[in-house]
């Protein structure tokens, strides 16, 4: 993965791009207190996904590097319903963020975070995913959507 940042690397940086968004170009309040408390709620269950994914490869003894050849292909938990949960955890707390700061820049971060994700190592990840598990890669491809 030579000169590629890292997922969380991404993560970061794309936080902070939020945060100078909304403190340099709010453009418009689109939610105020209380309600962009309503924010937590993806944020958590973007971290809780994330996490519970991570521990999924870690039970089973494979990576959850990009770039390094899995040993297992993990299709149980959120891997049922997203072949890509961490990355989806990833993008909801960076919405649940975007709904607490309550302007309107700091969401448009999300989209491009997502469109980096995807062409970084998504795209990778599933060829390599493809060559090491062939046919049964294919058939989870065909029955779970990439992002939700």
């Amino acid at each position: 993965m030579s000169g590629k940042p890292m997922p969380p690397v991404l993560l970061l940086i794309a936080i902070v791009a939020m945060v100078v968004l909304h403190r340099e170009w709010p453009v418009a309040r689109w939610v105020d207190l209380p309600w962009t408390l309503f924010g937590l709620a993806p944020m958590c269950v973007g971290i809780g996904l994330a996490a519970w994914s991570a521990s999924l490869f870690r039970k089973r003894g494979t990576t959850i590097r990009p770039g390094f050849e899995s040993s297992t292909l993990v299709t149980c938990g959120p891997f049922r319903v997203s072949r890509n949960p961490m990355y989806l955890g990833m993008a909801l707390l960076l919405i649940g963020i975007g709904v607490l700061m309550g302007s309107v820049t700091p969401l448009l971060v999300v989209p491009v975070f997502v469109v980096l994700i995807h062409a970084m190592f998504v795209r990778m990840e599933e060829r390599m995913l493809e060559a090491a598990f062939g046919d049964e890669y294919t058939a989870y491809k065909r029955r779970v959507r990439a992002w939700v």
